[in-house]
C-alpha cells in the first residue's frame, strides 16, 4: 500500500424503512460515493453481512427442516426490530409441518 492512498469504510446502519428490493440500496449508494474518491474502500454494514448470509446458507446442502432451524433461530431478533417484518406463530406452524418433533410452544415471545 502506497503511503498517498486514500482507504475509506463505509459503516451504513440499516435502514428498516426500505422494502425488500431496495435491502442494499443505502449501503451501495454510500459505497459508490467513495468509490469515486478512495483509492480502496471497505463496507462494514449489518445489511450486507446479513444478505450475504442468508445467500450462503441459502446454497448449503441441507434439509428444509435444517434451514427452518437457522431461520427460527434469528427471526426473533429481526422480530424485535420491527414486529411487522416477521410473523412467528406462522413461522412456528411452518416449522412444525416440517419437522412434527418441534415444539411450537417455546421461549420466543
Amino acid at each position: 500500500m502506497n503511503g498517498n492512498e486514500l482507504h475509506i469504510t463505509v459503516a451504513a446502519a440499516p435502514n428498516i424503512e426500505f422494502g425488500n428490493p431496495k435491502l442494499l440500496e443505502h449501503d451501495l449508494r454510500l459505497t459508490k460515493a467513495s468509490i469515486l474518491y478512495a483509492d480502496r474502500v471497505k463496507l462494514c454494514s449489518m445489511t450486507a453481512w446479513m444478505a450475504t448470509s442468508f445467500h450462503l446458507i441459502g446454497n448449503l446442502p441441507m434439509t428444509v427442516a435444517q434451514r427452518y432451524d437457522i431461520l427460527m433461530s434469528i427471526a426473533p431478533a429481526i422480530a424485535s426490530i420491527n414486529s411487522d417484518t416477521v410473523n412467528l406463530l406462522e413461522l412456528q406452524r411452518m416449522q412444525a409441518k416440517v419437522n412434527p418433533f418441534v415444539e411450537t410452544e417455546n421461549s420466543l415471545f
